[in-house]
């Protein structure tokens, strides 16, 4: 019976420590604010008919020169329309990974500045953005920046593979030719 009491008394003071263990932990845990909401911009874009025969424009929205979201516009309901999220900064960390209230976003079709608008935490704001056409025209003439390069590389490479195919053709012709 000695042994029981004193089992329960040593006890004791864990069992009465147990409801309060999760206050302290709950206390000592760092408290963090949720994220800030992305703003997201949607719109039209408005150009003449040069818009249509140009596949694949790229509006990229920029802050401070730093981009934060780039989508296609695509073709919808005979619109051309796009819409594209810019993130929030987390102010918890030092580097920036989005927008603050007041900055100002650029929006850029195919590297040539359309618009701006300010960014605002969780907004869902309509920018319609309108081409010129003769910024539809540069648009048009300007190479895909990488595309030549690319290209130009794909090509050495399949000269490199048949000249390497050539050559051993060759050398086993000459082989079972006898000559050398």
């Amino acid at each position: 019976m000695k042994k029981t009491m004193l089992a329960i008394f040593a006890f004791m003071p864990i069992l009465l420590l147990l409801p309060v263990v999760p206050q302290v932990w709950a206390k000592s845990a760092p408290q963090s604010s949720p994220p800030p909401l992305p703003s997201t911009f949607y719109g039209i874009l408005q150009a003449d008919s040069a818009v249509s025969s140009t596949p694949g424009l790229v509006v990229s929205a920029y802050i401070n020169e730093t981009p934060y979201a780039t989508t296609a516009i695509i073709a919808h309901e005979g619109q051309w329309v796009y819409s594209l999220k810019v993130p929030a900064d987390n102010p918890a960390t030092e580097e920036i990974e989005g927008g603050r209230p007041g900055d100002m976003v650029s929006f850029l079709v195919d590297g040539r500045l359309v618009a701006t608008a300010p960014w605002q935490s969780g907004s869902n704001t309509q920018v319609d953005l309108t081409i010129e056409p003769t910024t539809m025209a540069q648009i048009e003439r300007t190479p895909p920046e990488g595309r030549w390069f690319l290209m130009m590389v794909g090509l050495v490479f399949l000269l490199i593979v048949i000249t390497v195919f050539w050559w051993r053709r060759r050398k086993k012709t000459e082989f079972s030719s006898g000559t050398t």
